[in-house]
C-alpha cells in the first residue's frame, strides 16, 4: 500500500539550447579567455606605442563576422522573397531573431581603418582562418540553422568577455587611440566601435531582445537540428582558438620573441622562468608562452630555468 503523502522527485529540467550550447562548449570558452587575455596586453602600452598590433588582430575578426551575418542578411532576404514564408516556419523564425543593431561588421571595418588607413591590406597568413569561413559558408549553405550556434557564441561574447576587454582598451587613454597625446578623451571610442552599442543601456536592451527571440527559435528545431547546433558551437569554440593561435603566431612575433628572450637572460642576473611567472607583467608573457608553444613545453622550460637557478 503506497503512502499518499510520499514525494517524489521532480524531473530534472530539460536544459534550453542556449544552456547545452554553454554547456558544451565551456572547457573551449576557458582556454580561449585565457588566451586572448594573454595575447591582448601586447597590443597595449607599455609593449605598443600605437593600436596597429591591435588592428591588425582585429584584421583576423573581420572575415568571421563577414560570412555569419553575410549569411544571417541572406537567410533574412530568402524569408522575404518566399511566398509569405509559406512552409518556411523555421526560416521565418530565425529571420525574426535578426537584430540589425547587433550587427558589428561595419564596425569593425570602421575601426581597422581608422588606425591602419582605408588602403590597408591583409598580409598575413591566415590558413586557419580560410579554412574557418570555408566551412561556415559551406555548412551555413547546407543547413541553416546552424546560425544559432554562431549568433549565440559570437554576439553574446560582446556582452560578456567584450566589456572586460573594452574596460582595458580605454585604460590605454585617448592619445594612444588618436596619436593626440592628449588626456582619456570621448573620441577614443570612435576606435572602438566594434566593442560599443548605441543607446543609454549600453547594449543591454538589445541582447535582453536577443535572448527572448532566440529562446523562441527553439520551439521549431528537431532534436537533431538542436544536436547540430550544439555540436557546430563546439567547432567554432575549437575555430576560434586556431585562429587566434594563428594571430599570435603571426601579429605576435615580435612580442613571442621577447618573452622566450626572458629565458636566454637566465645566468647572466636577469630573474629566473619562475620568478617572472610570478610578476604581474611578465605573468602575461608566461600565459602567452603556455597557450602558443606546444602541450607541456612551458612547463619544460620553466622547469629546466628552475634547475639551473637552483643547481638541481
Amino acid at each position: 500500500m503506497h503512502d499518499s503523502q510520499t514525494s517524489y522527485p521532480s524531473p530534472t529540467p530539460t536544459p534550453s539550447l542556449s544552456q547545452r550550447i554553454n554547456i558544451a562548449t565551456r572547457p573551449s570558452h576557458t582556454h580561449l579567455n585565457a588566451l586572448i587575455l594573454s595575447l591582448l596586453p601586447l597590443g597595449l602600452p607599455r609593449h605598443a606605442t600605437d593600436p596597429t598590433l591591435y588592428a591588425k588582430g582585429l584584421q583576423h575578426v573581420l572575415p568571421i563576422y563577414e560570412a555569419f551575418e553575410g549569411a544571417f542578411r541572406l537567410l533574412s532576404l530568402r524569408c522575404e522573397n518566399e511566398d509569405g514564408g509559406q512552409g518556411l516556419p523555421l526560416v521565418e523564425a530565425m529571420s525574426a531573431l535578426y537584430v540589425q543593431k547587433l550587427e558589428r561588421v561595419e564596425r569593425l571595418r570602421r575601426d581597422i581603418e581608422k588606425i591602419l588607413g582605408t588602403n590597408h591590406h591583409f598580409s598575413e597568413e591566415r590558413a586557419r582562418l580560410d579554412a574557418f569561413t570555408t566551412h561556415m559558408n559551406t555548412s551555413i549553405a547546407s543547413k541553416p540553422h546552424l546560425l544559432l550556434a554562431y549568433t549565440w557564441l559570437l554576439y553574446m561574447a560582446l556582452f560578456s568577455g567584450g566589456r572586460y576587454i573594452r574596460v582595458k582598451l580605454r585604460q590605454a587613454g585617448s592619445g594612444f587611440w588618436t596619436g593626440s597625446g592628449g588626456e582619456k578623451g570621448t573620441d577614443m571610442d570612435d576606435y572602438l566601435s566594434f566593442w560599443t552599442f548605441d543607446g543609454q543601456e549600453d547594449g543591454e536592451d538589445i541582447k535582453t531582445e536577443f535572448k527572448r527571440r532566440f529562446a523562441g527559435v527553439e520551439a521549431y528545431l528537431t532534436d537533431e537540428e538542436c544536436e547540430d547546433v550544439v555540436q557546430e558551437a563546439v567547432y567554432i569554440m575549437q575555430s576560434m582558438l586556431e585562429v587566434v593561435g594563428e594571430i599570435a603566431e603571426t601579429v605576435g612575433t615580435r612580442q613571442a620573441g621577447l618573452a622566450i628572450g626572458q629565458y636566454g637572460e637566465i645566468g647572466r642576473g636577469e630573474k629566473s622562468t619562475v620568478e617572472v611567472a610570478e610578476a604581474d607583467e611578465p605573468s602575461m608573457r608566461w600565459l602567452f608562452l603556455k597557450h602558443v608553444l606546444p602541450m607541456g613545453m612551458a612547463e619544460l622550460i620553466a622547469g629546466a630555468s628552475r634547475a639551473v637557478t637552483t643547481g638541481i
